[in-house]
Formats: structure tokens, sequence, C-alpha cells
């Protein structure tokens, strides 16, 4: 019997697990923040607003900058 210790390492980059979903995250305060506009829910509004920021910033750590969604595409 081999006593030996082997490490198993992931199938997928837990980064990579992370990322997608923080996009599902994201899309749901979307979805969110749209609700509580046309419920005129403010206070709904600060708070989801708050949660996309911070998502944004955890994705903009995770993935390279030319694959995020809300990047700036010139228009030149």
């Amino acid at each position: 019997m081999n006593s030996e210790t082997q490490i198993v390492r992931p199938i997928r980059d837990p980064a990579e697990k992370h990322s997608v979903q923080l996009k599902r995250d994201l899309q749901l305060m979307k979805d969110y923040l749209m609700m509580c506009t046309r419920k005129e829910d403010w206070h709904g509004v600060m708070d989801a607003s708050a949660d996309i920021r911070e998502i944004v910033a955890k994705l903009s750590i995770l993935t390279p900058p030319a694959r995020h969604e809300h990047a700036f595409k010139d228009e030149a």
C-alpha cells in the first residue's frame, strides 16, 4: 500500500467558478434594480446599485478588462 499523499486538482479554476456566480448575481441585481425603479422603491434602488458596484468591482479583479460587459467601446 502506497502511503504517499496525492493532490487532486479541481477541474475548474475556483476563480472561474466564482466569476460565473458573480455574473449570475449581477443579472439578478439588475433585475431587482429595475423592479425597484418601477415600484419607485428608492431605498431598494440605492441598495441594488451599491450591490451592483460591489459585484462589478469583484469581477474587474477576476476577469480581464476586455471581457467586461460594461467596458467602454471606441465609437470613433
